[in-house]
């Protein structure tokens, strides 16, 4: 009888998955699938880049997941170790907890498109930077704002969209997260290493 795989084990089928790619050339839908299994995390895009902090790492990712909207550096070694260590019923729990926020981030997206565009000039508003600018939310952050509609509507479906992920099955109610949100978030322009380095606070 084959037992449960071993911490070891899916470390080394992540290093052989990641091994496969050369930097900067984005994973397979495959690839993507096993590594998201392999660390529990739902991963929509990963590449491999450049570590300029530590030049010998072969294997420094980049991911979109969660409700992320551009890739960011991402530790897989900690998501399996996590991931291995979670209790089953906890990991679904949390999985689905993911897939929910995706969708709540994916009905408000347009709204955020909407406020970069209407902004000039288009530059961060803590550096100044013109690069890799993306709209963030100043106060409060997202996350606070949808674990508070979350509580507020208890029974969230979700509908599987081909090529888009899971989205908010009812209309209605999408519209309705969309007036919430709006009601409550405070937008600014960040680029993306200001974004990274605030946080979700």
């Amino acid at each position: 009888m084959i037992g449960a795989p071993t911490l070891k084990s899916k470390l080394d089928k992540a290093r052989r998955l990641i091994d496969h790619y050369a930097v900067d050339e984005p994973f397979g839908s495959e690839c993507l699938k096993e590594l998201s299994e392999l660390t529990g995390t739902e991963l929509r895009f990963a590449v491999k880049r450049f570590n300029p902090q530590f030049q010998s790492d072969t294997r420094h990712l980049h991911v979109t997941a969660y409700d992320w909207d551009e890739p960011v550096q991402w530790s897989w070694r900690s998501a399996i170790q996590i991931a291995h260590a979670r209790d089953p019923e906890e990991a679904r729990a949390a999985k689905q907890r993911h897939k929910l926020l995706f969708a709540l981030r994916d009905a408000i997206r347009p709204g955020m498109r909407d406020f970069r565009s209407a902004c000039e000039p288009t530059e961060c508003s803590v550096c100044g930077s013109t690069e890799q600018v993306t709209t963030d939310h100043a106060t409060p952050p997202f996350i606070r704002i949808a674990l508070e509609f979350i509580e507020l509507n208890q029974a969230i479906r979700l509908r599987e969209v081909q090529g888009c992920g899971d989205l908010i099955a009812d209309d209605g109610l999408k519209v309705q997260w969309i007036a919430f949100h709006d009601t409550r978030a405070s937008y600014q322009l960040l680029c993306r290493s200001c974004n990274s380095k605030k946080g979700a606070r």
